[in-house]
């Protein structure tokens, strides 16, 4: 007889395991796949079959066609389009004067340096619109000379452009939405920034200017 013992069987190896585990997990994947598809045919088959033996609808519940209009009706009147706002008018050399040497003419002020070109057309936007609700004709903002430079990388080269906000706010000034409470605007007497600063004068509410 033999005296040996019964063998065993050998353990899975940890990539024996792993493998095992991917083939069960893919086998059940095709399995739940299978029968997605065969629930899907047959929902398909079950409305093809609705829609072969549904009812036709009756004449009076067919969508008629729209009415053409008649020849002789008038087309609406359209409301004019609105006024663009008048241009940007010279500022008045009076009133530079005055506003350089009284500072209590100035009714607000807002000082844009070290702000960044979106966070300085936010800020001067809320600041005017503000000001204009408040009653307030004369404002100062100052923009700074550009001891600042901002930098713009240009086909792997540093370009300072200098002043970027004293240059883009007579730009923002002269825009559509701010022209509409915007009367003129000139560079502030020394006292006051001289050319890094802008006296700006507002239009009255209700008032053309």
């Amino acid at each position: 007889m033999n005296s040996e013992p019964p063998s065993r069987k050998r353990p899975l190896t940890a990539e024996e395991a792993e493998l095992w585990t991917y083939a069960m997990r893919e086998a059940n994947a095709l399995r739940r796949r299978g029968r997605e598809e065969k629930r899907e045919a047959e929902r398909l088959a079950d409305e093809a079959k609705a829609e072969r033996f549904a009812p036709e609808p009756s004449p009076a519940t067919k969508v008629q066609p729209a009415a053409k209009p008649s020849a002789d009706k008038r087309p609406e009147r359209r409301p004019p389009p609105p006024k663009s706002p008048p241009p940007l008018a010279p500022f008045d050399d009076r009133d530079r004067r005055k506003l350089s040497r009284d500072r209590d003419l100035i009714d607000a002020r807002l000082d844009l340096h070290g702000m960044r070109q979106r966070e300085a057309h936010g800020a001067l936007r809320a600041f005017l619109f503000a000001c204009v609700t408040r009653g307030h004709r004369h404002v100062l903002v100052i923009t700074g000379k550009g001891v600042r430079a901002d930098v713009e990388r240009v086909r792997d080269h540093f370009i300072e452009e200098r002043g970027v906000l004293r240059r883009l706010v007579p730009q923002w000034l002269a825009d559509a939405d701010l022209r509409g409470i915007v009367v003129s605007y000139t560079a502030a007497g020394v006292r006051h920034g001289g050319d890094g600063a802008l006296y700006i004068r507002l239009r009255k509410q209700g008032a053309g200017g």
